[in-house]
């Protein structure tokens, strides 16, 4: 289970290339989940019962979407191929939910982290590789195989903005501060909190993402109205004064980058 989280935010790798269409671990992965799942609650009779409900309510709906956009579309190959990983993203889910009792706190805890640290570490040799402090070709094999235009690492300007392994600035701060608000909440289970949540967050600001910097405030904005505790003004307020020295430092580069040249 720990290899299709960690699969999932390997966004600019193919390990399969049917035409031109490339596929990604995140799909390889999830199937064999699906079939992993399967094959362990063969012997339970009322969950397989439920979940065949599940997948003929699902699969009607597949069906009924693919079918009806390929004959008023004329959709091609490469598109019915996106529909159907949705499919097997949503049925997945399903059989995420029925395990929900043999996941344990500790272990989400444990892939929060580890995907935290991954993503930080990957972050930081992404930038260096765009920025030319480091060739390229170290990271090209590894993380991104996907020679595609959308994804950004490609790019032959110098590209000073992280991305991870992500394609874009953007969907990597969107997942990124979920975890970031993760790693502050539970800054007492850490061995260097101060160190690794402002690695974290000035990763995030490199990112110049608008999506990045909203979600990271609404998340912590939020993380401290739950938060009861009396020192909850001490433990947030040199986050909000780094972020503000931020902007105000780079006032003009992070309007042009965030605003200006998104209107």
């Amino acid at each position: 289970m720990a290899t299709l989280f960690f699969s999932m935010v390997l966004q600019c790798n193919n390990v399969i290339v049917i035409g031109e269409t490339g596929i990604g671990p995140q799909l390889v992965t999830t199937f064999f989940f699906i079939a992993t799942y399967f094959v362990l609650q063969r012997n339970s009779v009322e969950r397989k019962t439920n979940h065949s409900k599940y997948f003929l309510i699902i699969l009607f709906v597949f069906c009924f979407y693919a079918l009806s956009n390929a004959l008023i579309l004329n959709i091609e190959g490469g598109k019915f191929m996106e529909i159907a990983s949705l499919y097997i993203y949503l049925f997945a889910s399903f059989c995420l939910y029925d395990l929900r009792d043999s996941i344990s706190d500790n272990f989400i805890w444990i892939v929060i982290k580890k995907l935290y640290f991954f993503l930080v570490i990957a972050g930081g040799l992404q930038f260096l590789s765009t920025t030319g402090v480091i060739p390229k070709w170290l990271l090209s094999e590894f993380l991104f195989n996907d020679k595609s235009e959308y994804v950004y690492y490609h790019v032959n300007y110098f590209y000073p903005r992280v991305t991870s392994t992500f394609m874009e600035p953007s969907y990597f701060s969107s997942i990124f501060c979920g975890l970031l608000i993760s790693m502050i909440y539970n800054r007492r289970k850490l061995r260097y909190p101060n160190l690794l949540i402002t690695v974290g967050v000035v990763e995030l600001l490199l990112t110049v993402s608008t999506t990045g910097y909203l979600t990271f405030l609404c998340g912590l904005f939020f993380l401290m109205l739950l938060d009861s505790s009396k020192d909850k003004l001490v433990k947030y307020l040199p986050i909000i004064m780094f972020v503000v020295f931020f902007v105000f430092a780079f006032w003009d580069t992070v309007i042009q980058d965030v605003i200006v040249n998104k209107m």
